[in-house]
């Protein structure tokens, strides 16, 4: 039997021009604050993990210009990555008024790559007037 006979009446579709290799993995893919009293002025930064999982070593770079001032991102990549190895973003929120906050930040390698990150967290204040 031929493969003429084997696959009468089937569609078979296939494409490899536009597969390519992710080298960046990040963990996690997306941080949730939570959410935050405004009045208490911080919350523990939460830390995301950037790992090379190419063959060969990389550059990382970041691109945040869609987040708002109230996310800050403390770069711990502070050169190249080798392959298999790790770094680390330290994300801080500080919300000064009350609302829904969320941010997509671009983790960049000179391999090509940009992976997104979702931030996001809810500023509140808490109702302190007396209950009767």
């Amino acid at each position: 039997m031929s493969l003429k006979h084997l696959f009468v009446g089937t569609v078979l579709l296939l494409s490899f021009s536009s597969f390519s290799a992710r080298n960046v993995w990040l963990l996690p893919e997306s941080v949730d604050f939570g959410r935050v009293d405004i009045d208490r002025g911080y919350v523990p930064d939460e830390t995301v993990r950037i790992r090379n999982i190419g063959p060969e070593t990389i550059e990382i770079e970041f691109d945040d210009i869609f987040c708002r001032n109230e996310f800050r991102f403390i770069d711990r990549c502070y050169s190249e990555l080798r392959r298999g190895a790790t770094c680390e973003l330290d994300i801080r929120f500080r919300p000064y008024a009350v609302g829904r906050y969320s941010c997509n930040l671009y983790v960049l390698s000179s391999a090509g790559d940009r992976e997104r990150l979702n931030v996001s967290a809810t500023g509140y204040r808490r109702d302190l007037s007396p209950r009767f």
